[in-house]
């Protein structure tokens, strides 16, 4: 740990590791009574602070998680435009605004909401990648954007630490 304080910004990573808590119920059941126990809870939390994205972000997220994915999109809306680009929530609220339209099948509507979503906070490797993806969905011709959104994902040095990846890993195209 000493180490880690000298060297601030870095952080421990191990590649594959997962938490999996323990007496967490993944059953129909267990899932549909957690479902009831936090509904009203989430929906306390939005009259409560009905300006902060943060309870919007939690509906949109659950809803999203949930597979409803026409419920989830109003309330990421929502907290999006409540959120500032610089808040924690923000990029995630795009891409799963993203995720959700892309699972209803509106693709051409989900890479709109990841390039808005890049010019809200700037490049960011998820909203990349889905971006990438999308374009692929839309047109296979069309590869070349594609790539170089992944490329660009790839390339930049910081997603690269943050992801635990080898820095000298680089997407390559040819033709």
């Amino acid at each position: 740990m000493h180490s880690l304080q000298q060297q601030p910004g870095r952080g421990i990573r191990i590649p594959g590791a997962y938490i999996l808590h323990s007496g967490y119920d993944t059953t129909p059941e267990g899932q549909a009574r957690k479902r009831a126990l936090h509904e009203p809870l989430l929906q306390k939390d939005v009259e409560e602070y009905p300006d902060h994205p943060m309870p919007r972000f939690n509906m949109g997220m659950t809803r999203h998680q949930q597979r409803e994915f026409a419920e989830a999109i109003p309330w990421l809306r929502q907290c999006i435009e409540r959120a500032q680009p610089s808040d924690s929530i923000t990029k995630k609220a795009y891409a799963l605004l993203g995720a959700s339209h892309l699972e209803l099948g509106e693709d051409e509507a989900a890479l709109q909401v990841y390039l808005d979503g890049m010019s809200a906070v700037g490049p960011d490797s998820e909203l990349l990648f889905r971006a990438a993806v999308c374009v692929l969905q839309l047109n296979a011709a069309d590869a070349d954007t594609a790539i170089r959104c992944t490329q660009r994902k790839w390339n930049r040095r910081n997603d690269a630490n943050h992801l635990g990846l080898d820095n000298r890993f680089r997407v390559r195209y040819s033709q």
